[in-house]
């Protein structure tokens, strides 16, 4: 549609300078009319539109239609669109001396077309360096994932490192424990032999005391 609006454009702007020439002005205007129907037709009216303007072409190659061809070929969305054969084709028309309102039309739609393909070129441009920026992007979004995950796995292995230490830690803890117990047994037992050492030790002091008053009794009676 927008190339249709162009079209309308041109025909307005052409008919406001056109030299007298009926017959080309009716060409130029029918030759808008119909581009502007084809554009609003369907795919497969459009590639009859267009092969029947190559035919025609093919069998009688005048201006007019040159100029049918070379619009059709300009303004048919992909993969009908050939820009270079419609420069080629409305180049020819434009060219004509003296100029008649066709060679003139032919000439704005050249200038139209010229300015469309800078625009393309420039929209082109404009999405391949928008395009290298986001491959840029990609490239950095792709880059930060991986330090993610280096940074997830670096996590992963400190955190199970972590849970080693702490389980070497509560198995010291608790081979200390133990050992704290078993040197608290030993005292215990040490303790309670100590004691039974002593008890027996008073046991042989009073046996000796015993002993020494039996036998000082015994002495005394002798005398």
């Amino acid at each position: 549609m927008r190339l249709a609006t162009a079209l309308l454009v041109l025909l307005a702007a052409g008919c406001a300078t056109f030299r007298p020439g009926a017959d080309d002005a009716a060409t130029v205007s029918e030759t808008v009319s119909m581009a502007v129907e084809t554009l609003r037709s369907t795919p497969e009216v459009q590639r009859e539109r267009l092969d029947g303007a190559l035919n025609a072409l093919a069998s009688q190659p005048s201006d007019a239609n040159r100029l049918r061809a070379g619009v059709l070929l300009a303004t048919l969305p992909s993969p009908m669109r050939d820009a270079p054969r419609a420069s080629s084709l409305i180049h020819v028309v434009s060219d004509r001396r003296p100029e008649t309102p066709m060679s003139q039309f032919a000439g704005l739609f050249q200038v139209r077309m010229l300015e469309r393909e800078r625009e393309l070129d420039d929209l082109r441009e404009r999405l391949n360096a928008a395009e290298r920026q986001a491959a840029v992007l990609r490239a950095e979004v792709e880059s930060l994932r991986a330090n993610e995950r280096i940074l997830a796995d670096r996590e992963e292995m400190l955190r199970r490192r972590g849970q080693v230490l702490q389980r070497g830690v509560v198995e010291r803890e608790e081979t200390v424990r133990r050992q704290v117990e078993a040197l608290r047994e030993s005292e215990r037992s040490m303790a309670e032999r100590e004691e039974t050492v002593r008890k027996q030790i008073e046991a042989l002091r009073e046996s000796e005391r015993i002993m020494g008053e039996r036998e000082g009794r015994l002495g005394t009676k002798t005398r």
